[in-house]
């Protein structure tokens, strides 16, 4: 019987091959590290927590949504298919009466309903943009501001709980 010589496979690398054949488990550990850290600074870095404040048990979210229609700095300019995003029209951080829509430097209000169910989260945030070279850019959340409109959304939904329509309270029985 005539033996045949051993061949030994060999791994052969190139750009047309699974390139995960190639590397070690070390390397391939590294370079997952590497991507999922990357991918969760990505995702915190690049967004800015606006003030958060809580509805109560009792306010529903088409209620909530009035009262922030009612409380929107010169009014509402867009909302989302769901009306859960809504954002002002432009107005003057310094004066919220100024329509600053043309204006150099101006401001928005970015209304964002959060949650399932009740009680239902609401998160205020101001942007600020600045016109450069014929279009505006953000610069920042302005906090101090997007605090006081946060206030002011839920004094509103506090004093709503106070002005309860009379019929809702008259029962006859």
């Amino acid at each position: 019987m005539i033996s045949q010589p051993l061949v030994r496979k060999r791994k052969v690398c190139g750009p047309d091959l699974c390139l995960v054949g190639c590397l070690s488990s070390q390397t391939l550990r590294a370079l997952t590290v590497v991507a999922l850290s990357t991918l969760v600074w990505l995702s915190t870095a690049c967004t800015t927590p606006g003030i958060k404040i809580q509805a109560t048990e009792q306010q529903s979210l088409n209620y909530i949504r009035f009262v922030i229609n009612k409380t929107a700095p010169r009014g509402v300019r867009s909302a989302s298919q769901n009306q859960r995003e809504v954002l002002s029209n432009y107005f003057d951080v310094y004066d919220e009466s100024i329509d600053t829509t043309t204006k150099r430097e101006r401001a928005y209000a970015h209304f964002l309903i959060l949650g399932a169910s009740r009680p239902y989260e609401v998160e205020v945030r101001v942007i600020t943009e600045k016109k450069s070279g014929g279009e505006y850019k953000k610069i920042g959340v302005d906090k101090s501001h997007s605090k006081f409109l946060a206030k002011r959304l839920e004094d509103a939904l506090a004093k709503s709980r106070e002005d309860s329509n009379f019929v809702d309270d008259w029962r006859p029985f």
